[in-house]
C-alpha cells in the first residue's frame, strides 16, 4: 500500500527578493503560466492547475488518490 500525502500549495502574485537558485527537487524558475503545460509533472497535477489560475478567488479542498502512480479519481471542494 502506498503513502498518504497531504501538499500545500499558494499562489503569490507578487515577490521581492532573491529566487533560491534550487531546491532538494530541483532548479527553481519563474514559468509563464501558458507554458506551464509543457512542464515534466506528475499526472494529477494537471487537475487541479486550471483550479489556481481561474477567476474562482475561494480555496480549495481537493482528493486525488493514486495507484500504480496514476490518478485513479480526483474530486474538489471550494470553500
Amino acid at each position: 500500500k502506498g503513502e498518504d500525502w497531504l501538499a500545500f500549495i499558494f499562489l503569490i502574485e507578487r515577490f521581492t527578493g532573491e529566487v533560491a537558485a534550487a531546491s532538494n527537487e530541483g532548479p527553481l524558475q519563474w514559468v509563464p503560466i501558458a507554458k506551464l503545460a509543457e512542464l515534466p509533472m506528475w499526472e494529477g497535477d494537471r487537475y487541479f492547475l486550471p483550479l489556481l489560475f481561474d477567476d474562482d478567488p475561494r480555496c480549495f479542498h481537493g482528493y486525488l488518490p493514486y495507484e500504480n502512480n496514476r490518478p485513479l479519481s480526483w474530486s474538489y471542494v471550494r470553500y
